[in-house]
């Protein structure tokens, strides 16, 4: 949790005009260091590591979970398996 608030189940990488993600990675490293293994084998094309920021259930009425705001900074940089920038 970070603040109380539940963290983003899973993260996907996704490629503008690429097909849709298929497989959810259980941690942002895991998904940064895929799309970092796409962008090496495929020069010039950008990717993108995303989670969700809600998710929606009809039951009657919808009802909206929203997850914690997740961005970068919660990141250890300096940890022994972050991932490196890009040569």
């Amino acid at each position: 949790m970070i603040g109380g608030q539940i963290q983003p189940p899973f993260w996907v990488v996704w490629r503008r005009g690429g097909r849709a993600p298929c497989y959810e990675h259980e941690s942002y490293i895991g998904a940064r260091t895929e799309a970092e293994r796409l962008a090496k084998a495929n020069p010039g094309q950008r990717f993108y590591v995303l989670s969700p920021v809600a998710r929606g259930i009809q039951d009657g009425d919808a009802v909206w979970s929203h997850y914690a705001p997740v961005g970068i900074d919660w990141i250890d940089e300096d940890a022994e398996d972050a991932p490196r920038e890009l040569a």
